[in-house]
């Protein structure tokens, strides 16, 4: 199974590590630009924060999990889950805040975390983001 669930409770400091994820990118104006971040390792996934510049009202990210390279065998690109979807963005912020569930997603190593920007706007976008990212000891 390429993700699985995990309750915080199993997530204690003896079987877990915070191994934060930084990504940068820039976003094409006015169409869709996706960028591809291999997972070397096995993560537990519980979180983003994004941050943008030179964003435009109506702008977007889609946040997929893909397998890039069929490790798993249903096919090279297959998206095995989306979990972020025409995520709308704030216009007069750059930090868009950050969302933290109180459980995580582990996701399989070398599967790709996917983000898809979608801009509107008639101006590239400098994309950051934080993936709150924690490797499983147990």
């Amino acid at each position: 199974m390429p993700t699985s669930v995990r309750s915080m409770f199993e997530m204690t400091a003896d079987k877990v590590k915070f191994r934060g994820i930084g990504i940068a990118f820039t976003a094409a104006a006015g169409t869709s630009t996706s960028f591809d971040y291999k997972l070397t390792e096995a993560r537990l996934l519980d979180g983003t924060q994004v941050l943008v510049k030179d964003h435009a009202f109506g702008d977007s990210v889609d946040f997929k999990v893909v397998d890039v390279d069929n490790i798993l065998g249903y096919g090279a690109g297959v998206v095995l889950d989306t979990f972020g979807s025409s995520w709308y963005l704030a216009s007069d912020k750059q930090d868009q805040g950050h969302i933290r569930l109180p459980y995580s997603a582990e996701i399989i190593a070398n599967l790709y975390i996917r983000i898809v920007y979608n801009s509107v706007g008639a101006t590239s976008v400098a994309v950051k983001l934080n993936l709150f990212a924690h490797k499983y000891l147990a």
